[in-house]
């Protein structure tokens, strides 16, 4: 009974032990912090640049005649990330690519074009 209470012990201390290097103050050297909401905004705007820019422009104005012109959406957030997800028209689905926190961050992101 003593040696099933110390690997209890043993298991709790270590359990523990990765709670508190999980709770460290600043985040990793070249990752980004979260924004309030939870969104990597950095990541969501590297991912516009490889994933978006092609075809709807750095800013949101489209570079092909079939995408739509980002600045004057009026969207929800909700709205985008089904299309980001599941893609609509000529734009491809990118939920096979992008997981969802990602998907959302670019439906965010989005959001700066149409100031």
């Amino acid at each position: 009974m003593g040696l099933r209470l110390q690997t209890k012990a043993t298991a709790l201390l270590f359990l523990g032990v990765l709670g508190l290097m999980a709770c460290g103050s600043s985040s990793p050297e070249g990752h980004e912090m979260p924004d309030a909401a939870g969104l990597d905004l950095a990541n969501a705007s590297r991912n516009y640049a490889m994933k978006c820019a092609m075809c709807h422009g750095e800013d949101g104005k489209p570079v092909l005649a079939t995408a739509p012109d980002l600045r004057t959406s009026n969207m929800t957030v909700e709205e985008r990330v089904a299309i980001i997800a599941y893609g609509k028209g000529t734009m491809p689905p990118h939920r096979n690519t992008l997981d969802m926190p990602s998907i959302r961050g670019l439906a965010v992101y989005i959001d700066k074009f149409t100031d």
